[in-house]
């Protein structure tokens, strides 16, 4: 799997603008930096996603649902550019929060220099305007100050702040071999099946969530599916060595990836380039999907509601429908 971190993709960013002032070209060179601020600034939203999501899920549905509400107030879709990165940290107090939560001061990224910054970055793509070697020099300085100040996008080795290619690959050491065992020795088809597409699922998940051409909005549910595999809290919980325990962890990658492909209408192409499996992805995956539908009472059949409805079934098959997300819908006033 190719899984570029975020914090990769910043540096490869900075990189090339400090190629691009080496050759005299300012203009590339603060469009690139640029560029990398407005990356960095989504990578520090996403890591303080994902790491409160580990902690508090009700806490992570209301930051979520938040920053929804602000989008549809100020008619926002998919992909924000620089300028609506700045507003919403500014209104939204993340540099606080981030403090609060890691310990972390933003020092360097503080609004009058993001402004200043997408100040250039506006003259250099909607002007005639070229770029001095003071500007772009500075814009390049500031990405890589930033890096240094908020050293904790690289992860720290420490689970509760390491990155989601670093928890996947914590994820496979442990499982990986286990799940390949059981299924080549297990009688039940059934399960063996499903669970045979458990580790390629989750690596594709988590090359898309790390893949800079997805929007954040669709990483938003790529992560919200990975942390879901990783997270002690699951509908059924895993328990060590019990690999049968992991069969609603696949089910939730499933449901997430058809969900993306019918609904969300995401790249066949980019689905493509994570996958690992030998068949084409997006049909691998509806197959998939038909599969835990026609399989669902014999896959899910421990857990049981005060009325006696499928809890673990009635909850993962929201995901088809409404993302992963869904999974915190009455999450916390089911029964089981």
């Amino acid at each position: 799997m190719n899984c570029v971190s975020p914090r990769k993709a910043i540096i490869e960013r900075r990189d090339e603008a400090n190629t691009c002032i080496r050759h005299d070209l300012y203009t590339a060179a603060t469009l690139t930096a640029c560029s990398g601020v407005e990356l960095l600034l989504e990578s520090v939203f996403t890591e303080y996603y994902i790491s409160i999501l580990r902690d508090d899920r009700r806490r992570a549905r209301d930051f979520l649902a938040d920053r929804e509400k602000w989008n549809e107030e100020h008619g926002l879709k998919h992909q924000w550019a620089l300028g609506h990165w700045i507003r919403y940290f500014e209104a939204s107090g993340i540099p606080g929060k981030i403090k609060a939560h890691f310990g972390t001061d933003i020092n360097i990224l503080r609004l009058r220099t993001l402004e200043s910054i997408n100040i250039e970055w506006n003259k250099c793509k909607h002007e005639i305007y070229v770029a001095s070697p003071q500007s772009a020099t500075y814009i390049v300085d500031i990405l890589n100050k930033s890096l240094e100040e908020l050293d904790f996008l690289a992860g720290d080795g420490n689970d509760e702040h390491a990155s989601v290619a670093q928890l996947n690959k914590k994820w496979q050491n442990h499982w990986g071999n286990k799940i390949s065992d059981w299924t080549a020795q297990s009688q039940n088809f059934t399960y063996s099946e499903l669970l045979s597409r458990l580790s390629p699922l989750l690596n594709l998940v988590v090359g898309m969530a790390c893949d800079p051409r997805i929007d954040f909005e669709l990483k938003t549910s790529l992560l919200v599916a990975a942390h879901y595999v990783y997270s002690a809290i699951d509908l059924i919980p895993d328990v060590q060595d019990n690999v049968r325990t992991l069969v609603d962890d696949v089910a939730v990658l499933v449901l997430t990836m058809s969900w993306l492909i019918k609904v969300k209408k995401i790249s066949n192409k980019l689905i493509n380039e994570h996958w690992s499996g030998k068949e084409e992805a997006s049909h691998e995956i509806l197959r998939l999907e038909q599969y835990v539908f026609d399989n669902k009472r014999s896959l899910f059949h421990e857990k049981r509601g005060t009325d006696g409805t499928n809890v673990v079934w009635k909850t993962i098959s929201r995901v088809a429908k409404d993302g992963p997300e869904a999974l915190w819908q009455n999450y916390w006033a089911e029964a089981y």
